[in-house]
């Protein structure tokens, strides 16, 4: 793999703003909506859908999601 070619030194870029996050404690009412938690994920059932995207933004295919770990896909 060949060295990256920036096209400016990052020294030379104003620095972007800090934003505070607040921190909220992950539980099973916190999570409703956004994912659950998972305590045995080889007996996790999961349903990956497609969201909205932008024209010419190509999806990522059920190959490509095995990779990253998905074991059960519904597409």
């Amino acid at each position: 793999m060949s060295e990256p070619q920036y096209v400016f030194e990052a020294s030379s870029k104003p620095p972007l703003p800090l934003h505070e996050v607040p921190r909220v404690r992950a539980t099973e009412q916190n999570l409703k909506g956004y994912g659950s938690f998972v305590d045995d994920p080889d007996n996790f059932d999961m349903e990956i859908v497609r969201g909205p995207r932008k024209a010419g933004v190509p999806l990522i295919g059920a190959p490509a999601m095995k990779l990253a770990g998905a074991r059960h896909i519904s597409l």
